[in-house]
């Protein structure tokens, strides 16, 4: 990391340029800037590099094997860097082939994932979901570090903290049920006839 903070890296564009053009003539021209600022700008690459990465022969000027070892990976980090600062794209679920992890309780499960599925089949036929199990802890690290997406599931069960942006996506009520002519219910019981029950059938 140390390097890093003592590179410019501005000099990594002058440096792709010039592994282009083996021409510092042409690579000024490129960098609108003049032959002199290019050959500046050369010079610093070498000092920066410890190695002189041009060097003239005959045929021209040459890269040298340590050049030649650092154009792919200059390549590759200025498109990445290029691909980084490019504004935000709206999201297409036409056409989008993203792949999105989903954690869910397994009640959470049951209960929209077929739904879901069937309308991302319908209007985003790309899109891949992947979903894990979740149950109690809430998977911090795994959304901070961008490995997840979105959790559902009870916040009163997983708690989620209060810094995340949270939806209510329904209200879920419990129900008992019996049927009609049962012998001991003869009416709707109350909270503390249901918790009596419940507690005996914990005994059991």
């Amino acid at each position: 990391m140390s390097n890093l903070r003592n590179f410019d890296l501005n000099l990594l564009l002058a440096f792709d340029v010039l592994m282009q053009e083996r021409n510092v003539t042409r690579a000024a021209e490129r960098m609108f800037v003049t032959q002199s600022a290019m050959s500046h700008t050369l010079h610093r690459l070498r000092q920066q590099l410890d190695d002189p990465l041009l060097v003239k022969t005959p045929s021209g000027m040459q890269p040298t094997d340590r050049a030649l070892a650092l154009v792919a990976p200059v390549s590759s980090l200025l498109l990445e860097m290029d691909r980084l600062l490019e504004p935000p794209q709206a999201f297409d679920p036409a056409s989008s082939q993203r792949r999105f992890t989903i954690a869910a309780t397994d009640y959470m499960e049951f209960l929209l994932l077929p739904e879901l599925s069937r309308l991302i089949e319908q209007t985003a036929p790309g899109v891949n979901i992947h979903v894990k199990r979740t149950e109690s802890a809430f998977p911090m690290t795994p959304l901070e570090n961008g490995s997840l997406d979105v959790v559902l599931g009870f916040a009163s069960v997983l708690e989620p903290p209060a810094q995340l942006n949270c939806e209510h996506l329904f209200v879920d009520q419990m129900a008992c049920v019996v049927r009609s002519d049962h012998p001991k219910i003869r009416q709707a019981p109350s909270l503390d006839d249901y918790l009596v029950s419940e507690r005996k059938l914990n005994f059991l």
